[in-house]
């Protein structure tokens, strides 16, 4: 019986978690986009804020700005615990 060591099952767990995460933002654009037509969507609270349209993700550089602003380290950031 062969076992995994603590090392290679860490790293088989996070690029679990990446791809989980992968997964449910998949298509996220599209389906934000769609709500966008419907004709009740002005009715959403912050939608005439936010008027159904995504950012560009932040760069790298962009993500440390923000996490440093925050004083947080998020888990899929370059520096974080996955990145």
């Amino acid at each position: 019986m062969s076992r995994s060591s603590p090392a290679a099952s860490a790293v088989s767990g996070s690029a679990y978690r990446l791809r989980r995460v992968d997964q449910q933002w998949n298509g996220v654009r599209r389906r934000v986009a769609v709500w966008g037509t419907r004709p009740s969507s002005d009715e959403v609270f912050g939608s005439l804020g936010h008027r159904w349209t995504l950012e560009d993700p932040l760069a790298d550089d962009g993500l440390a700005e923000l996490e440093a602003q925050l004083g947080v380290r998020w888990p899929l950031s370059p520096g974080g615990c996955l990145g």
